[in-house]
């Protein structure tokens, strides 16, 4: 089974903000089958992660195995004395199978396997954190360790969409709802989808509409996400605070992320002026980490010797990458650098194309608003 490529096993260590003491381990007795190949990389990275922010008074396990039900669990002081993580491998199955029904390209499937293992695992640990640290809460505990993977994946929106997909209403698991689900110390499915969503829309309403807009997320929910992430974020940090060797989450700004879609515009010309260029259109855009890529579709005209040239195209945007507030990116035949301003509502700079049978590029400027 192919879900997950290197290049989104090197996403695993940056996902969650950056070992110390090496409180949370690996068993060492993973079993030898594809799923621990697969989750073994994400659970080390996560693990190094958590270990490097907060001091636990004892070891807390982590390992896979089979279940007999599609599930993950924390098991506080287990038949060996310890605290152990359980990911179920059938629950693993289910979701590797789910993926594959998607038909997505290689790429995508290894985020979305990723994102919804990430989030299981980030949920186990907000339990095992709520044991051993003996952190009061008020409210369902189940909510709490929702919310702490949540408040984990916050500064990834496109792995909280991902993740959010386990219990989207139209997933064909969440559209039946037995009687016993209202009983159950869980959310209803569609409810943990919205909570998720929302609790990753208003770390950044402004940047990141797009988590709005692809999830339909209700306006008057949309409204309340602003106030209901800043308490997630506040609770959980003074909760763990007597157990912090660092914040988890780091002070930057969440909204230096290019996800989403803007309209733009650009000009350039070749110097001697004998090849001038226009275009707008729109840029799709899609973040994790520090990199990113998309689709530009545009429209426009260029003016060879006099002569006007239609200019419309469509094609990918590779080598995306984001430090601070510049980025740079490639599309089709070229270079664009800049940086984000006003909020990051709006991205701004120079743009170099190569010319066909000119060894002198084009040269411009670009600017987009989401």
């Amino acid at each position: 089974m192919k879900l997950v490529t290197t290049s989104i096993l090197v996403l695993a260590s940056a996902v969650v903000v950056p070992h110390a003491n090496g409180q949370f381990q690996l068993s060492t007795k993973l079993p030898d089958d594809e799923y621990s190949a697969l989750i073994k990389p994400i659970v080390e990275s996560v693990a190094t992660s958590i270990n490097e922010h907060i001091s636990l008074p004892r070891p807390v396990e982590i390992t896979s195995g089979a279940c007999q039900v599609q599930n993950a669990f924390f098991v506080p002081r287990a038949a060996n004395n310890v605290d152990t993580i359980v990911l179920c491998t059938e629950l693993l199955a289910l979701m590797a199978g789910e993926i594959r029904g998607l038909k997505l390209d290689e790429n995508q499937a290894g985020i979305a396997f990723l994102s919804e293992t990430l989030f299981v695992l980030l949920h186990e640990m907000g339990h095992s954190l709520i044991s051993v640290l003996e952190l009061p809460l008020l409210g369902q505990e189940e909510d709490a360790a929702d919310q702490f993977a949540a408040y984990v994946m916050s500064s990834e929106p496109v792995l909280a969409l991902w993740a959010a997909r386990l219990w989207n209403p139209g997933n064909s698991r969440n559209q039946l709802v037995p009687l016993g689900a209202f009983s159950d110390q869980h959310g209803l499915g569609p409810q943990r989808y919205f909570n998720i969503l929302c609790w990753t829309y208003g770390a950044d309403p402004p940047g990141r509409a797009f988590v709005a807009q692809l999830s339909s997320l209700p306006a008057e929910r949309a409204r309340t996400c602003p106030n209901e992430y800043n308490l997630m974020r506040t609770s959980w940090e003074r909760l763990l605070k007597p157990f912090s060797k660092q914040d988890l989450l780091d002070n930057e700004e969440p909204s230096r992320n290019a996800s989403g879609q803007w309209r733009f515009i650009e000009s350039m010309d070749s110097g001697a002026s004998r090849l001038r260029c226009s275009a707008s259109g729109t840029i799709e855009l899609w973040q994790l980490g520090d990199s990113f890529d998309g689709t530009m579709r545009q429209e426009g005209t260029c003016i060879v010797r006099n002569v006007p040239v239609d200019n419309s195209t469509s094609g990918q945007v590779t080598d995306g990458n984001v430090t601070g507030d510049q980025l740079r990116f490639v599309a089709e035949k070229c270079t664009y650098t800049g940086e984000f301003k006003h909020q990051h509502m709006r991205m701004e700079g120079s743009v170099e194309c190569a010319v066909d049978g000119s060894d002198k590029p084009m040269t411009g400027t670009w600017q987009a608003v989401r």
